[in-house]
């Protein structure tokens, strides 16, 4: 149904619990993991088409290397959300390239990386 690297349409709650939608990356699939049995979580980063609003941590999407796309956006790498793939997904968009993809991890594991240091200096 849904992998890693999809690119998918999904309805989400911001803080507030208002409904809205938008275009999210998944990077982990519960139902993928060796040690979690029969749940349908994803992980996935947001998605933008607006640049402004990208952080560094932002990776843009080519958009020779992904056609489906309808116009120009940037994976938000410190973004992260946990959607429900069976009632929050709706829409396959698209795979993303593996370039693109790698490009995207390593953005990721500098996010992470990052906030690891500040929790560590916290404690």
């Amino acid at each position: 149904m849904y992998s890693v690297g999809d690119l998918v349409c999904a309805n989400y709650a911001n803080f507030n619990g208002e409904a809205h939608v938008g275009i999210f990356l998944i990077i982990y699939d519960e139902s993928e993991d060796r040690d979690v049995l029969g749940e349908y979580n994803v992980t996935c980063l947001k998605c933008s088409s607006q640049l402004t609003a990208a952080s560094r941590y932002a990776v843009s999407i080519d958009m020779k290397k992904n056609p489906w796309m309808e116009k120009p956006g940037a994976i938000l790498t410190s973004k992260v959300h946990t959607l429900d793939k069976v009632n929050n997904i709706y829409k396959k968009l698209g795979h993303l390239d593996k370039d693109t993809l790698m490009k995207v991890y390593k953005q990721y594991n500098k996010y992470v990386n990052e906030s690891l240091r500040q929790v560590l200096e916290e404690l």
